[in-house]
C-alpha cells in the first residue's frame, strides 16, 4: 500500500532537502567575497613583507660589523668590512697584521643583501685592528637605506663600539 503525499508534503520534502545544501548562487557569492577580501589583504601582505626584507638587509649590516669587530679582537687580527651595493652585498675578510690590513685575507665571508638602495658615507670599507677599534682616528658614520628604511651607522674608533639609529 503506498500512500501518495499531497502536494503540501512534497513541499515540505523538496524545502528540507533544499536548506541541506548550498545553491549554486550562494557559493558564488562566498567566493566573491572571498576574492574581494584576498584583494584588499593582498597589497598590505606585500608591503609588510618587503619591509621585513629592508629591515633584514639591515640588520645583516649592522651584524656584520659587530661580528667583524668581535673576529678581530678576538683573533687578534684586521678585519676589513665592505659593503658594495653594486653587488648588493656586505662582506669581511679577515688578516694577519699588527695595525693595518696587508696580504692576501685568511677568511672571507660574504652576505647578500637583497634590497639596499643606498650605502653612504666614509667609504664603503671600515678595518677593525686587534685591540677591536679602528684603523682611523675619525668616528665612521654610514647611512644605509633598503625599501624606504634609513639606518644611520657610527662607528667609534678606539674601541670599535657599533651604534644604530634611525634617526
Amino acid at each position: 500500500h503506498h500512500q501518495r503525499m499531497s502536494r503540501t508534503d512534497e513541499r515540505l520534502a523538496l524545502d528540507q532537502r533544499s536548506r541541506r545544501a548550498f545553491s549554486l548562487l550562494e557559493l558564488m557569492v562566498v567566493v566573491a567575497v572571498i576574492g574581494i577580501l584576498a584583494s584588499i589583504a593582498a597589497p598590505r601582505v606585500s608591503e609588510s613583507v618587503r619591509k621585513g626584507r629592508g629591515r633584514e638587509d639591515l640588520a645583516r649590516i649592522s651584524g656584520a660589523f659587530i661580528e667583524a669587530r668581535g673576529k678581530a679582537h678576538g683573533n687578534l687580527r684586521c678585519v676589513v668590512t665592505t659593503v658594495d651595493p653594486a653587488a648588493s652585498t656586505i662582506s669581511y675578510e679577515i688578516f694577519a697584521c699588527t695595525s693595518t690590513a696587508t696580504g692576501t685575507p685568511t677568511k672571507t665571508f660574504t652576505f647578500p643583501l637583497s634590497t639596499l638602495t643606498l650605502f653612504d658615507g666614509g667609504g664603503s670599507s671600515i678595518t677593525f685592528t686587534p685591540s677591536g677599534g679602528l684603523t682611523t682616528a675619525a668616528t665612521a658614520h654610514m647611512t644605509a637605506t633598503s625599501l624606504g628604511q634609513t639606518k644611520h651607522f657610527r662607528i667609534y674608533p678606539a674601541i670599535g663600539q657599533v651604534e644604530v639609529s634611525s634617526k
